[in-house]
């Protein structure tokens, strides 16, 4: 199901201006022996004004709305602003100026593509809706998500560029990548993942919150690193965050393990090394780190931050064969930690067990520092 706060999200598309229609029509009445004759071509069409309205044929170039069943295309020039206040859709899509989605449903058709450097603002005055069925070329672009609105990534990649998530506002990732792009979020605005094994992060920069609980059994996929600025990711109800080969999660930042489903998981998948660098902290009730979803392999995990079992009654393992622990290794608060991995200590790595908490060692080595309260 599409995120959205819209009423009645089923898109509907706005009926063909007079003179389209009344063009098919005489068409069909002139072709000879009554075969049908070649469909009408699609029109390319180019905003005019300075500010305008979508919805008003004068002013485009092509005399007509453009629209995506047309499979016509639409260019906004830099300098140039215009509302849409009403259900459309569009095929092609070129962007250099500012498009504002106020109160209305925006589809971005399966099978073409959108060119984005400029700013799109999804939600104003009232909530609207962006729905992404076609990749999106945003390297210069600003997509803004205002409160109560949304972007729904139904397919194609969102790539380069910022997304800026307003407290409220909601990215449903439903089945797309995310490449080189930057995701920002202030207060409740949110990165809403799906189950969706096309759900993949290369090269992105996370500043927002990300949810993996909302829906059962989430799945996004690391494939080209993961820098964290300030973000956090939920993990809970059966999610799964899976790095693929050699990959690096950098920043700053958490990951929270939930107590609800007993699967929730960080997967290490093919062969290569992880790293954990030394500004994220992975922490919570329960999961593992270190099974394989997508393909096998043979992993090591370099932690240089902090793993800790730190909420009574739950329990964090690590399934990895090996374990590189530079940064903290802990069971805090009633939390047990169970090393199910080889793990190997250096310069400030440590394993600590908190009074009233447990660190359980599984049939595997440990070497470094062991702190026990």
């Amino acid at each position: 199901p599409a995120w959205t706060n819209l009423k009645g999200a089923p898109m509907t598309h706005a009926r063909q201006p007079r003179t389209r229609r009344t063009t098919l029509a005489l068409a069909a009445l002139l072709a000879v022996g009554g075969a049908p004759l070649p469909a009408a071509h699609a029109a390319a069409c180019t905003f005019n004004p300075a500010s305008g309205n979508w919805n008003v044929a004068a002013n485009w170039s092509c005399a007509l709305v453009p629209s995506g069943p047309a499979a016509d295309s639409a260019s906004i020039g830099a300098g140039k602003t215009v509302t849409v206040n009403d259900p459309r859709s569009i095929f092609i899509f070129n962007n250099a100026g500012a498009l504002n989605l106020d109160a209305s449903t925006f589809s971005l058709q399966g099978g073409g593509n959108t060119t984005n450097s400029g700013t799109l603002n999804v939600g104003g005055t009232s909530t609207a809706a962006l729905q992404m069925l076609h990749a999106v070329a945003n390297s210069g672009g600003v997509i803004n998500i205002a409160n109560g609105s949304v972007l729904n990534q139904f397919a194609g990649a969102l790539s380069g560029g910022t997304v800026n998530i307003a407290s409220g506002g909601t990215y449903g990732q439903q089945g797309g990548a995310l490449n080189g792009a930057t995701i920002n979020g202030t207060g409740s605005g949110v990165l809403a993942v799906n189950g969706s094994a096309g759900n993949v992060l290369t090269g992105v920069t996370l500043g927002a919150r990300m949810d993996m609980a909302l829906t059962a059994n989430s799945r996004q996929r690391v494939t080209g690193g993961l820098a964290l600025n300030g973000a956090s990711i939920d993990l809970n109800n059966n999610g799964i965050l899976s790095f693929e080969g050699t990959q690096a999660l950098t920043g700053s930042g958490t990951i929270v393990l939930g107590s609800t489903g007993g699967g929730n998981r960080i997967d290490l998948d093919g062969n290569g090394t992880t790293t954990f660098g030394a500004g994220v902290v992975v922490r919570g009730h329960s999961g593992s780190i270190g099974q394989e979803i997508n393909f096998g392999g043979t992993q090591t995990l370099l932690n240089l931050g902090t793993i800790s079992a730190d909420v009574a009654g739950g329990t964090i393992t690590l399934l990895q064969s090996d374990v590189s622990n530079q940064g903290t290794l802990s069971a805090l608060n009633g939390g047990t930690l169970v090393l199910a991995s080889n793990v190997t200590g250096s310069g400030s790595g440590q394993i600590v067990a908190g009074a009233g908490s447990r660190v359980i060692q599984n049939g595997v080595t440990l070497a470094g520092q062991i702190n026990t309260s």
